[in-house]
């Protein structure tokens, strides 16, 4: 869900042409997808747990079919459904906690018993694949549906974005203007160091304009503003290593391009997976305080 992906944080001035092309695709893209993905984050409810869900799906399809170059053979509805299975008792834990915590456990259980029993059959790697799967994309999405729930629900994901946006976007402005220094050439070669630098300020003064508007800004959450865009870039550098381990350029399906020239699901999601995860503990630790 990001504006402009940090895959191309340094400078590359081969083919201006295209970078230009490639840029104004992305941006079109981005203004297009970011209202849409505010308006149903406003909505909440239903909406917004449906919108989480399909792309959770998607990301774990996108997953599935990355692994298939080294020889996973995944079943893809497994992974639909236990995406489905899992997002929807995150959705069942906001009704009701503990009757919700149980039947995530139970669709957990059952999906890792599932891939466990393909994998006899289609190895090791395949069950390890479709566990690994849902653990990094369904996870993670179940977490932003608990975040919508809780009280000022809206400001908690609406901070999550600003964390994940203002860095990726600024790391990919910072990269092309400033960029020389390689953050991880084995992973990533186009990121810098300074492309990373400018991604954490940015994304820390973003989330920091946004919970002073709020005025919910407090000791952990400005902690949280300084680790996330940390979180960001790592999660980010994960979905490289991972792309680069399984040698692709873009995380998705064949013939589904949902985002024009921003890649798959996964791509947009990478940094704001860990964002969401750093957001989820910090808000926990902020509404226990209070209820203290």
């Amino acid at each position: 869900m990001t504006t402009i992906p940090s895959d191309t944080q340094g400078t590359d001035d081969s083919h201006p042409k295209a970078h230009l092309s490639n840029l104004m695709q992305r941006v079109i893209t981005g203004v297009i997808v970011i209202p849409v993905v505010l308006v149903v984050s406003i909505a909440g409810g239903w909406i917004y747990s449906l919108f989480v869900a399909a792309l959770a799906m998607i990301g774990v399809l996108e997953f599935y079919d990355m692994t298939r170059s080294r020889g996973a053979q995944p079943i893809l509805p497994v992974g639909s459904l236990s995406a489905a299975g899992i997002t929807a008792a995150f959705t069942w834990i906001t009704l009701d906690m503990s009757s919700g915590w149980i039947v995530f456990a139970a669709v957990l259980i059952a999906h890792v018993g599932v891939c466990l029993l393909i994998g006899i059959q289609r190895g090791r790697l395949t069950a390890f694949s479709m566990i690994a799967g849902i653990v990094y994309v369904a996870i993670p999405a179940g977490l932003l549906i608990l975040l919508r729930a809780q009280l000022n629900g809206l400001i908690w994901v609406l901070l999550a974005y600003a964390l994940t946006w203002g860095t990726d976007t600024s790391a990919y402005f910072g990269g092309r203007l400033w960029g020389k220094t390689p953050l991880a050439p084995t992973i990533s070669p186009k990121k810098t160091r300074e492309g990373a630098a400018a991604g954490m300020i940015g994304g820390t003064t973003l989330a920091l304009m946004l919970l002073i508007v709020t005025s919910t800004l407090n000791l952990p959450l400005f902690i949280l503003t300084l680790i996330a865009p940390i979180g960001a870039i790592l999660g980010d550098l994960l979905e490289s290593a991972l792309k680069r381990f399984f040698q692709i350029k873009d995380s998705h399906i064949k013939g589904f391009d949902i985002f024009p020239g921003h890649g798959g699901v996964l791509d947009r999601i990478d940094s704001l997976i860990v964002v969401t995860i750093l957001c989820s503990i910090f808000v926990l630790m902020v509404q226990t305080g209070a209820a203290r």
